[in-house]
């Protein structure tokens, strides 16, 4: 019960498929640096396939 006060509902559910994403960003200097997001699978989905329009 203290789990879900704390963090939610919707953060309790066991029952989400979580995506790991990793973004790239190009930075002033030419070089790359990287970075990771975990979010839900369906909004990975819609994620990347607006990036890669």
């Amino acid at each position: 019960m203290a789990k879900q006060h704390k963090m939610g509902q919707k953060a309790v559910r066991a029952d989400r498929k979580m995506a790991k994403v990793i973004l790239s960003v190009k930075n002033k200097k030419g070089s790359y640096s990287f970075r990771e997001s975990i979010m839900e699978a369906e909004a990975a989905k819609e994620f990347v396939k607006n990036q890669s329009n």
